[in-house]
């Protein structure tokens, strides 16, 4: 004789489920527990295989995306400049995370610095363009002519 595991009632040895409380004794041995290890065993292996096959980089559609710079302001600290950008799609698909480059030059187009920013909210739908504020952390000591922003990176919205 052994206790339930839920009700502690003595039951035999080689009982597989409780007469008195109808305890499965091994959570495997449950037939309601079959839901649950289909989920957990083949819902992922269905789930990436339909990822794989839509996969989309941004290598491919790179020269379909343009990024100007709409307005410029200098924070009152006077170090960090907060840039606003629009960033136009001209696929059918949906990215998210962008990557820029900023690039600060001066009157004769000397490169000064480059700022590396990656937004981890924003996300372009198709066809379309979103409008995005940047906070530059670098600030040089010559006087900006004007900024340089390039895209470098986005990654395939696919949720």
């Amino acid at each position: 004789m052994k206790p339930c595991a839920a009700c502690k009632e003595p039951i035999e040895q080689a009982a597989t489920k409780c007469p008195r409380c109808q305890a499965y004794q091994h959570w495997y041995r449950n037939p309601r527990m079959l839901n649950f290890l289909w989920l957990i065993v083949f819902v992922p292996l269905f789930w990436n295989s339909s990822r794989r096959s839509t996969a989309f980089n941004f290598e491919d559609y790179k020269d379909q995306f343009s990024v100007s710079v709409v307005e410029e302001k200098a924070q009152a600290n006077g170090r960090a400049q907060l840039l606003t950008v629009r960033l136009e799609n001209r696929t059918n698909k949906s990215w998210s995370r962008p990557r820029l480059q900023v690039e600060s030059l001066d009157a004769s187009d000397k490169l000064l610095c480059v700022e590396h920013v990656e937004e981890y909210h924003l996300v372009v739908g198709p066809n379309s363009s979103a409008l995005d504020t940047v906070t530059l952390r670098l600030a040089p000591a010559e006087t900006i002519a004007k900024r340089r922003v390039t895209l470098t990176h986005l990654d395939p919205n696919r949720f």
